[in-house]
């Protein structure tokens, strides 16, 4: 079978359970909130542990909560740790993660603040480093690939740079790049993307050297609060938000083809409406995650960057009147694709996205890449998705691999040639085989039909990949819903 048709083949082959609705092809999972929080909370982040388990960090007015999220049915905190400076309506507080380890900033305090993930499923508390260089930080933000963290706003007004990778408790200075105050940043791949706030402008800069930070290139903004940016994994498409609804401005997220980084082309803007203030943007291959204050969370397919559409949403707040209230933060990056929503008043919500996106069940088995992943690219899995595929690492290089569609998850999961297997192989529909490459890595595109009849398929999808002597390695398994 043709390597081009997999949803294709996979849709048309099975009848399959249409997906639930609630708000906009989104489930609430949970809602949490501290019994005897403050009303002012503020951001959320993640991560996922080797083992698989899953954590959330989520702050307030007087504190730090860290919560096993592992089952988001049933999140449960596991540490609660009060912020020194007082119960200010300015604390606000910002984390990043590396590894094992969530580091936190506050406007109110100084330093940064290092908490451990422990082996046992407990936060460990490191305290506070680097607090004669950092008095106080609006956000902070790390670079995977360097493990070096990123402290924006602030006493420092731009970026203080930090090596955490030999010392994660107690990370060490770098450089401080100055030359513009940064609201916020995302890091990858050798470049920063930095906001500056009535700066109007994202900043493109060349962070491959950290002593010595050049700039590449600007993406203008004009008005409004240039407030957070966000690359795609291939480093073609930026999202910046605007945070302001006042003096006529209309809040919004615009759209940039960075292709060629030293000359941004704006491709285009989404507003939904209604005068909600746009606050922080993420990007996984052409999906946009935002959270937008009054408006909850939204999944925006940027398939078609001159025209972003929404394609999924779970109001978190009751107001109506645009202003600072509900969702603060999100959270898009946990590996099982559970979505993480702050909201300012009512706390923490887990959802999970019906459509567009890719969720992830059960246990994978490593070979020597690691498990095998794959992720969408190029478009949000949707009617007419002429542009979609899957990208996949952690293959065995350049061995044979196969996708595995079916109907269901497995009803017990069972193990095949030494591979985990879970999703259901009496209804299987096998692609392949592909080989990949030196790498470990393929592109599989995987159109999807225009076909109305399609909207609100659920595709069960396994990959698993020869190791060359016989036995196989896998994937967790996935899901995703096709939208409408």
């Amino acid at each position: 079978m043709s390597k081009s048709h997999l949803l294709t083949a996979v849709v048309l082959g099975f009848a399959f359970t249409p997906l639930s609705a609630q708000h906009l092809n989104t489930t609430l999972l949970q809602h949490w909130k501290r019994t005897g929080s403050s009303t002012n909370h503020n951001d959320v982040w993640g991560m996922t542990t080797p083992a698989g388990k899953e954590f959330a960090i989520c702050g307030e007015r007087l504190g730090i909560s860290i919560l096993d999220a592992t089952d988001p049915r049933s999140v449960r905190q596991v540490g609660w740790f009060t912020a020194p400076g007082g119960s200010s309506v300015y604390t606000w507080r910002d984390y990043t993660s590396l590894g094992k380890y969530f580091y936190a900033v506050s406007e109110h305090y100084r330093g940064i603040r290092v908490f451990e993930i422990q082996a046992n499923g407990t936060p460990k508390d490191h305290g506070y480093v680097q607090t004669s260089t950092i008095t106080s930080a609006h956000n902070i933000r790390c670079d995977p690939a360097t493990g070096h963290l990123y402290v924006v706003g602030g006493n420092n007004r731009g970026l203080a740079i930090f090596d955490a990778s030999l010392t994660p408790t107690n990370p060490k200075f770098i450089s401080i790049w100055n030359s513009a105050y940064v609201h916020d940043a995302c890091i990858r791949r050798g470049k920063a993307y930095v906001c500056t706030g009535r700066g109007y402008q994202t900043r493109i800069l060349n962070v491959s050297n950290p002593r010595s930070i050049s700039q590449i290139g600007t993406c203008r903004t004009q008005s409004g609060y240039n407030h957070a940016a966000w690359v795609s994994d291939d480093d073609k498409i930026l999202c910046v938000t605007d945070e302001i609804a006042r003096n006529g401005v209309t809040p919004h997220m615009t759209v940039w083809d960075i292709s060629n980084a030293s000359q941004p082309v704006k491709r285009g803007d989404y507003d939904p409406g209604g005068g909600a203030i746009a606050h922080n943007v993420f990007v996984i291959g052409r999906s946009a995650y935002m959270s937008y204050y009054i408006n909850g969370f939204h999944l925006i397919d940027l398939a078609n960057p001159a025209n972003p559409t929404k394609i999924a949403s779970y109001d978190t707040s009751s107001r109506t009147t645009p202003g600072y209230y509900g969702a603060w933060g999100c959270f898009p990056f946990q590996d099982s694709g559970v979505i993480y929503v702050s909201d300012m008043q009512n706390g923490f919500y887990s959802v999970q996205v019906n459509c567009g996106h890719m969720n992830r069940f059960g246990m994978g088995t490593a070979g020597s890449a690691g498990i095998p992943h794959a992720r969408f690219d190029g478009a949000a899995p949707r009617i007419g998705a002429s542009k979609l595929r899957f990208e996949i690492k952690n293959l065995e290089p350049n061995q044979l691999f196969w996708i595995v569609g079916s109907t269901g998850a497995a009803p017990t999961p069972m193990t095949l040639l030494g591979a985990k297997v879970n999703i259901d192989l009496a209804t299987a529909i096998i692609v392949g085989p592909v080989t990949a490459n030196a790498n470990g890595t393929a592109s599989v595109s995987s159109p999807v039909p225009n076909n109305p009849g399609l909207g609100n398929a659920r595709v069960y999808l396994q990959l698993f990949s020869h190791r060359g002597n016989g036995s196989l390695t896998s994937s967790r398994g996935m899901w995703a819903g096709i939208c409408r």
